[in-house]
C-alpha cells in the first residue's frame, strides 16, 4: 500500500534534515504540505502534488523565537497555519504564496490571555459561520482540551476561552475532527486508548466520551476519513497505525481496530525505539479526496500510502491483499503480547518487586490459613 514519491533536491534535502518529527498536515485544497520539527525548532512547508504520484517541492523553512517544541499544527486556510509549541504559545503564522517568501506571525494566544492553555501539544480547527473559527488545543500535562473561539478580521480577535474536555484525559496526545463537526476525537496517551465525543451543545469538562478505541498503546495523530466513519490513528509506540470503523449510528460502545497497517520496517522501528512510546509514526494526515494518507516519523521523515486501498471492503480485497492485511494483524497482536511481556519483565526484575516478596508470601500464606480455619 506504500506509494513512492518525488522531491525537487532542495525538498529531498530539507527532508534529510528534520530531525524529530510531529504532526503533520495537508492544506485545505492539498496544495501544500506542513511538518512539525520538534527538536529543530521550524516548520517545514513544502508545495504538493497529488498526480500521478505525490511530489514535493521547496520548502519554505518557517523558523520564528516563537517557536519553542512546534508540536501540533493545523491550517486556517490555504495561507494561515496554527502551531501548537509545547514549551510555549499557541501561534497564527499568515504564510507567503511563494516559498522564497517569509511567513508572519500575525496572532500569539498568550497564557496571559486565557488560563486554559499550558504545555499546548496538539491543535485542531473547526470553522463556524460568519468568518469564526474555533482552536481546539490539547494541553498535554494538564490533561485538558480547551476551546478558544476567533474571528478572522481585526488580525484574529479572541472571542472566547473555554475549557472543553477535562474529566479521564491522561495527555491528550493528538485531536481530530470529523468533517461535519459531529465528532471529537482525542488521544489518550496515558490510558492506551481514544476517546470519541460527540461535539453538541453540553458538551463540557465532565463529558464522558461516547467512544472508546482499544488496542492502541502510545496513541498519537489521528485523523477521520472524509465521511467521518473511520478513524485512523498514529501508535507512537509500535510500527502501526490502526484504522477504526464505527457503528452506522455513529460512533458509540467500545471498539477495537479492524485494520492494522505496517508504515515502519521492523529495522527503521528500532533505531526510534528507545523507550516503549517511542519508535512508532507520530504524525498522520489523509487526502480530502480519502486518497492518500501521510505518516511521519523521525527516522522515517515521510511516508505516502494509498487510503482508499486501506478502505477496501473486505470481501473486495483480492486473496493476497487480504493475506497481507491477516499477516498484519498477526504481527500487531504478536506485537502487543511483546510489549506486556517485557513490561511485566521490567515490573518482576524491580528492585521495589523483589523487596516486597516477603510480604507477599506472607500475605499469602496468612490468607490460605484463614481460608483453611474457615472451612
Amino acid at each position: 500500500m506504500q506509494i513512492p514519491f518525488r522531491t525537487t533536491p532542495s525538498a529531498q534535502e530539507a527532508l534529510n534534515t528534520l530531525g524529530r518529527t510531529e504532526d503533520v498536515r495537508f492544506s485545505p485544497e492539498n496544495k501544500r504540505l506542513a511538518i512539525a520539527c520538534y527538536k529543530k525548532n521550524r516548520i517545514s512547508l513544502f508545495g504538493f502534488e497529488r498526480s500521478p504520484q505525490p511530489f514535493l517541492s521547496g520548502p519554505l523553512e518557517i523558523s520564528s523565537p516563537h517557536l519553542d517544541e512546534p508540536h501540533g499544527i493545523d491550517f486556517i486556510d490555504e495561507n494561515t497555519l496554527v502551531v501548537a509549541n509545547r514549551s510555549g504559545n499557541v501561534v497564527i503564522f499568515q504564510l507567503p504564496e511563494r516559498t522564497d517568501g517569509k511567513a508572519e506571525v500575525v496572532r500569539i494566544l498568550e497564557k496571559t490571555e486565557t488560563t486554559f492553555i499550558k504545555n499546548p501539544g496538539s491543535v485542531a480547527v473547526t470553522r463556524t459561520e460568519d468568518n469564526e473559527f474555533h482552536i481546539l488545543i490539547c494541553n498535554n500535562y494538564v490533561h485538558t482540551v480547551s476551546r478558544h473561539c476567533l474571528r478572522k478580521e481585526h488580525r484574529y480577535e479572541l472571542l472566547s476561552n473555554e475549557l472543553l474536555l477535562q474529566s479521564r484525559l491522561n495527555i491528550p496526545d493528538g485531536i481530530a475532527a470529523s468533517r461535519d463537526n459531529r465528532w471529537l476525537a482525542v488521544s489518550n496517551h496515558g490510558l492506551y486508548c481514544v476517546y470519541i465525543y460527540e461535539n453538541r451543545a453540553g458538551l463540557g469538562p465532565d463529558s464522558a466520551p461516547t467512544a472508546i478505541l482499544r488496542q492502541v498503546r502510545y496513541p498519537h495523530g489521528l485523523r477521520f476519513s472524509s465521511d467521518g466513519s473511520t478513524l485512523v490513528v498514529a501508535d507512537a509506540g509500535s510500527p502501526f497505525i490502526y484504522l477504526y470503523r464505527s457503528p452506522t449510528h455513529g460512533w458509540t460502545g467500545v471498539h477495537h481496530p479492524t485494520a492494522a497497517i505496517r508504515v515502519l520496517d521492523q529495522e527503521t522501528f528500532q533505531k526510534g525505539h528507545s523507550n516503549p512510546q517511542e519508535g512508532g509514526p507520530k504524525g498522520l494526515d489523509i487526502c480530502n479526496q480519502n486518497q492518500l494518507l501521510v505518516v511521519t516519523n523521525e527516522q522515517q521523515p515521510l511516508a505516502f500510502f494509498d487510503f482508499s486501498a486501506m478502505l477496501q471492503p473486505a470481501e473486495q480485497r483480492s486473496p493476497e491483499q487480504a493475506r497481507l492485511q491477516a499477516e498484519e494483524q498477526v504481527a500487531m497482536e504478536l506485537y502487543v503480547q511483546d510489549q506486556v511481556r517485557q513490561e511485566l519483565d521490567a515490573v518482576y526484575g524491580s528492585l521495589s518487586w523483589r523487596v516486597t516478596a516477603p510480604l507477599r508470601a506472607l500475605a499469602e500464606a496468612w490468607d490460605t490459613f484463614r481460608r483453611k480455619r474457615g472451612s
